[in-house]
């Protein structure tokens, strides 16, 4: 999921992961075959092994395979959609099960022109436009996949965001990636990046809070069910991103101080802080404005 505020206002994730990062790929290109080895999951017969990992993709268009288990990242290339214009830049980023990266686009400039919804194939970088429009007030937002429930293969993508960038609250929508018709949920009580899970859960991350925080969201209203404070996240971000993978909360965060993304880990389970790393340190430094991560990543790491 995402985002990128000050340099230009924006935004589309368990016991056993190792908490030291091995560094980066030096670069190399990969077509897209992952190695998310290790699924907690019983649904794995349904999932690519790219469609395990997380995707995040960098505010200079690269898009790379993050493996949270092996703090390592591998290069996919560099994503070039059509009819974007040298001011329009990623703003959000969500992963289905078939490892296809929806991608939202607006122009940093001119905020009349309206945001545009990408359809990414993550193993070649072909890029299809899509008849996405904004609906029901929502422009800008982060967004995720979701089951429908514990045990089900069936997904939804849930966008959350409205007009502009606001710290005080967001419209949860349902959003169809086949006919791109939107539908109202319920408001959110701030601006959010979520990520789903193959337990059906909705989680959402508030980067623009007094307090950040995660929270669990009431899908059919938007509701708040559970919160877990973050006081390791301390300063505004300039960038961030967030998933939901193995059981825990990644967050992607760059403040105006910081030459690159830091990857925090967080439990899961309590919101308790685990490790942090900086990508300045190992290997190439990233500015990482989305994350997607699909519903075939592991619940738990065996």
């Amino acid at each position: 999921m995402r985002a990128v505020i000050a340099l230009t206002l924006a935004v589309t994730s368990g016991c056993g992961i190792a908490s030291v990062f091995k560094g980066d790929d030096s670069d190399d290109v990969d077509a897209g075959n992952g190695s998310g080895d290790g699924d907690g999951s019983s649904y794995e017969g349904y999932c690519s092994d790219p469609a395990k990992l997380v995707f995040t993709l960098e505010d200079d268009y690269r898009l790379s395979k993050f493996d949270p288990a092996t703090g390592t990242f591998q290069t996919v290339g560099y994503v070039n959609c059509p009819g974007a214009s040298q001011f329009f830049q990623p703003f959000s980023m969500a992963v289905d099960r078939n490892a296809v990266a929806w991608i939202l686009y607006r122009d940093r400039v001119d905020t009349s022109k309206a945001p545009e919804l990408f359809r990414v194939n993550t193993e070649t970088l072909q890029c299809d436009t899509t008849t996405w429009t904004p609906s029901g007030g929502v422009k800008l937002f982060s967004m995720g996949f979701a089951t429908d429930m514990e045990g089900s293969v069936d997904d939804t993508l849930y966008i959350a965001g409205g007009a502009a960038v606001s710290g005080t609250s967001a419209t949860l929508q349902t959003l169809s990636t086949t006919t791109f018709a939107s539908s109202t949920v319920g408001t959110m009580s701030g601006w959010a990046e979520i990520s789903g899970n193959a337990k059906g859960e909705l989680w959402a991350y508030l980067p623009l809070s007094s307090t950040q925080s995660f929270q669990q969201i009431n899908k059919t209203t938007g509701a708040t069910l559970q919160t877990f404070n973050a006081p390791a996240l301390t300063g505004m971000p300039v960038a961030w991103a967030f998933a939901w993978w193995g059981g825990d909360f990644w967050v992607f965060y760059q403040r105006q101080s910081d030459p690159a993304t830091l990857i925090y880990q967080f439990d899961g389970a309590t919101g308790a802080f685990k490790t942090v790393t900086d990508t300045n340190s190992v290997g190439i430094p990233r500015t990482i404005v989305g994350a997607g991560v699909s519903t075939c990543a592991p619940i738990i790491l065996l």
